[in-house]
């Protein structure tokens, strides 16, 4: 169940592109956007999350990831 405070972004794996989402918390990256006065938000995506790779992926205000 998504809480309140949760946004689930859907991410592709650069190396093997399997698809999966992630909850990130929308407050989080509102504040983050505010304070850098920029559009995206740099996010770590860990071994599990999605498949067994480590990567990054680049989240926008609309929470789309780049």
């Amino acid at each position: 169940m998504e809480h309140q405070y949760e946004k689930q972004i859907r991410i592709i794996c650069p190396y093997c592109n399997k698809t999966g989402s992630v909850p990130v918390d929308r407050g989080v990256i509102t504040e983050i956007i505010s304070q850098k006065q920029d559009y995206m938000v740099q996010l770590a995506i860990f071994p599990g999350d999605v498949c067994e790779h480590e990567f990054s992926v680049r989240i926008d205000a609309n929470f789309k990831s780049r």
